[in-house]
């Protein structure tokens, strides 16, 4: 699944019964963030934390997802900014995974 959300940047597996962590893993969930909205930090560590298919999930660092597909696999990085209020602002990958075609989940990347 890929989708949107402006507070954070999630990466998740998904389990046939989300409630077990040990059910068979269905999907992959990638989310790309907003670059300049202003996230919830303290609320979506403790989503996190509580949920254990979440395998990243970052409100802090502002920026955007590129992702590269081909037959073989998914790749996807989520580029932070230094900071949304300047335009030369430095931007590096704060997170990556990748999903292999014909398996479900995301192998967690850096």
């Amino acid at each position: 699944m890929l989708g949107v959300d402006p507070a954070t940047t999630p990466r998740a597996r998904i389990h046939a019964d989300p409630a077990n962590p040990d059910s068979p893993v269905i999907a992959s969930e990638i989310v790309a963030t907003s670059i300049t909205s202003q996230g919830f930090h303290a609320m979506i560590a403790s989503i996190a934390r509580e949920n254990p298919h979440v395998l990243y999930a970052e409100s802090h660092v502002r920026g955007y997802s590129l992702i590269e597909l081909d037959r073989a696999k998914l790749v996807g990085a989520h580029r932070g900014v230094e900071t949304v209020k300047r335009a030369d602002a430095k931007v590096s990958t704060v997170a990556s995974g990748t999903i292999d075609s014909g398996r479900p989940g995301i192998i967690r990347g850096s």
